[in-house]
């Protein structure tokens, strides 16, 4: 079982409802909407935990509600499941005039067809459970309890400081957990068949 999750701040835009109803109709898929919390790193690391919790999920899919795809996109990341890859993203591009996609490759570049692999990994995001066990089991100290349910949790999204050749770096959430699961010895990549837009006052998307 495939387990999506999608955080909601306010409501559904109009341009990814078709997507996700269609999602939601789909064997083998169990969609999750996370609503009502402002804090974007607290909602992430409550899917990473519910996904982590629920041993019946093979895969997470994770993306923000202003990520606008294809079908065709979500084939193209759902293709990886059985590859045994730990992460697999689609790059989504700025919200600008010149729209361009946010992302580090590792140095030297390291291509496998399609497949680019990365430092660090942003939205539309493929998990598997593998990578996310690993994950749990390097950072053992990032383990909490919900307030109120109790549940075990862990806060691999939290940001944080890294230490780079060029001094000390912030890094926001998804960086942050790009960081750990490298640390972890899991291996990021980019899928760059997948097109994706990215939903602002208009539906950007990078032409060039």
């Amino acid at each position: 079982m495939i387990q999506i999750s999608v955080p909601i701040y306010r409501d559904i835009p109009c341009d990814l409802l078709p997507s996700l109803v269609q999602l939601s109709s789909r064997p083998g898929i169990r969609l999750r909407t996370y609503t009502n919390d402002s804090l974007i790193s607290r909602v992430r690391n409550r899917m990473f935990s519910d996904f982590v919790n629920d041993e019946a999920a093979s895969h997470l899919v994770t993306f923000d509600c202003d990520c606008i795809f294809t079908s065709q996109d979500f084939e193209n990341l759902l293709s990886h499941c059985d590859s045994g890859l730990d992460v697999v993203v689609g790059a989504v591009p700025t919200k600008c005039d010149n729209p361009y996609f946010v992302y580090r490759l590792v140095k030297p570049m390291v291509q496998d067809g399609p497949l680019l692999e990365l430092t660090h990994v942003g939205d539309f995001m493929l998990l598997s459970r593998q990578a996310a066990l690993r994950l749990v089991d390097k950072f053992p100290d990032l383990e909490y309890r919900e307030n109120k349910s109790g549940e075990r949790r862990w806060a691999v999204f939290q940001p944080m400081l890294s230490k780079q050749p060029h001094g000390i770096e912030y890094m926001d959430e998804t960086w942050s957990f790009s960081e750990r699961l490298r640390q972890a010895g899991c291996r990021l990549w980019l899928d760059t068949r997948i097109q994706l837009g990215h939903l602002g006052k208009k539906t950007y998307y990078k032409t060039k």
